[in-house]
């Protein structure tokens, strides 16, 4: 049962042995037998809300399936889907099977029976909820309670940001179209993924018919193409972005006007993307052999390979460009490098944007560059959550030398010891204390500021820790005659810790 978090691939750092215990007040949500544990369409058994608070499982009792929200059992069904809140965490959904037929339960209350229901969407105040909905062959989504037009096949619904609106792409007859709050719009042969704008005041989506395909923004159909990329939205809606391809070339698309002096044969997946204010935007692009990073329509280069252009919280470029044989870091106007090799992920930016860091790798080590200076090399670095604090003045990651780690927090290096879980270190908020699930023998700790919470058996594998006040939140188990205690730990952040050296009391008082 995969319910501790862990150590393959090592997507955890450790930290400091703690000098101390911190108090803690443990809600047991439930005992139960692993083996009667239904692991979800992706193999975890436990799922987590948006916002970290509420646990769900699926558990066998007899020939039935319940759900187990934060410990209560709901109805008994044959058979029951994957749970859904909403983004509040105070609603929850799932599907269920009772007499061959399909109903959704919405906050313990069971919904019509269908042959087929979809996961439920909430809007994101979780006000509001839809979904589609199968009877014979007549598709519809069901939103509020209130049953749509019938389709042969509709898609999901998605909500507007405010939750006001609701849309999806129906079919019927051979032609497709986007339904926007019940009301069908203008029939096409294809219609592809419907999306809202982030503030949720706008609506785009793909069409073909025939052989050409156009985006449909605000219900105003674009110029046609052979293909189109997916459409982006600017964070503030304001602006729309998409590639498209005609005549043997690729080109950007930025609030309706082609950008014809730029075609290209191919723009890298994934690379189109605008700055978080939304008044620049970047993608990478291939003529011939070289590629060129293009900022507001401005060839930067030529790179003989491109990985991952990303904008900084406020509008800085950084992406990966190789020459020769030699990787650089282009940061704004600067480059940093040659590099033997470069590591998979994007470079990292500080939360004001004024920092940044990255993975080099180099005769077979890893090395992380902080501002420019690199770090001393080891067999490999946890680059997987952010680094910096959100204050941006503080710096904290892994570094691995076989099966032995150590969190290095401000240049200074922590105790080895022989791992710790996922998700972690993990900086409080307001960035004073730091949060790291250490691994003891046998078991898991988690210390606050180096001072370590009780002794669990397992931590639920995806539990999201959080911060709360003067505390530390997760879920955690034990195992006791041969069944696992499920637990909600409130774990004390003890004061006379030492956030500032992040080294935890041990290491204070070495020193």
């Amino acid at each position: 049962m995969a319910v501790v978090r862990a150590m393959a691939g090592w997507r955890g750092f450790p930290a400091a042995a703690a000098a101390d215990h911190a108090s803690a007040r443990e809600v047991l949500l439930g005992r139960l037998d692993t083996l009667n544990l239904v692991p979800t369409e992706e193999g975890a058994p436990f799922v987590f809300s948006p916002d970290g608070a509420h646990v769900a499982w699926r558990e066998r009792r007899g020939d039935d399936v319940v759900m187990v929200h934060d410990g209560k059992a709901g109805a008994r069904f044959q058979a029951v889907q994957s749970p859904t809140w909403s983004a509040d965490g105070r609603r929850f959904a799932y599907g269920a099977f009772k007499k061959a037929r399909q109903h959704v339960v919405i906050d313990e209350r069971l919904g019509p029976a269908y042959d087929l229901v979809s996961e439920v969407a909430f809007s994101r105040d979780g006000r509001r909820y839809a979904y589609a909905a199968r009877s014979g062959e007549v598709f519809r989504v069901v939103a509020d309670g209130k049953e749509g037009p019938a389709f042969e096949s509709v898609t999901p619904p998605v909500f507007s940001a405010d939750g006001r609106r609701v849309a999806y792409r129906g079919e019927r007859s051979s032609s497709a179209m986007v339904v926007l709050d019940g009301q069908e719009g203008r029939h096409w042969d294809e219609v592809s993924r419907v999306e809202f704008s982030p503030e949720g005041s706008r609506l785009a989506y793909g069409v073909r018919q025939g052989d050409q395909v156009m985006a449909v923004v605000d219900e105003e159909v674009g110029p046609p193409y052979e293909k189109i990329g997916p459409i982006l939205f600017s964070a503030d809606g304001k602006r729309v972005l998409y590639t498209a391809f005609k005549e043997h070339a690729w080109r950007v698309v930025v609030n309706g006007v082609e950008e014809t002096d730029l075609t290209c044969e191919a723009i890298l997946d994934g690379s189109p993307r605008f700055s978080p204010d939304g008044r620049h935007y970047a993608y990478a692009a291939r003529q011939a052999a070289d590629w060129y990073v293009v900022l507001d329509g401005e060839e930067i280069g030529p790179y003989l390979e491109i990985m991952h252009p990303i904008f900084s919280p406020t509008g800085r470029l950084g992406f990966f460009g190789r020459h020769g044989d030699g990787w650089f870091a282009v940061i704004g106007d600067e480059e940093e490098g040659p590099h033997p090799g470069v590591g998979p992920d994007p470079i990292q930016f500080s939360p004001d944007g004024s920092r940044h860091a990255y993975i080099v790798l180099a005769d077979g080590k890893q090395r992380l560059v902080i501002d420019g200076q690199l770090s001393p090399p080891c067999d490999r670095i946890g680059f997987t959550v952010p680094i910096f604090s959100p204050d941006s003045r503080r710096v904290v990651y892994a570094a691995a030398e076989g099966k032995q780690f150590c969190v290095v927090v401000d240049g200074q290096r922590g105790e080895p010891v022989n791992g710790v879980g996922e998700g972690t270190p993990l900086f409080s908020p307001d960035g004073r204390h730091l949060a790291v699930l250490r691994g003891v023998d046998p078991g898991w700790m988690l210390e606050v500021d180096g001072v370590a919470g009780p002794h669990f058996d397992g931590i639920l594998r995806r539990s999201p820790i959080r911060f709360v006040g003067e505390e530390v939140r997760y879920f955690a188990l034990r195992f006791e005659n041969g069944r696992a205690l499920i637990y909600r730990v409130h774990q004390r952040i003890e004061r006379g810790a030492a956030p500032e050296s992040g080294r935890g009391k041990r290491a204070e008082k070495e020193r």
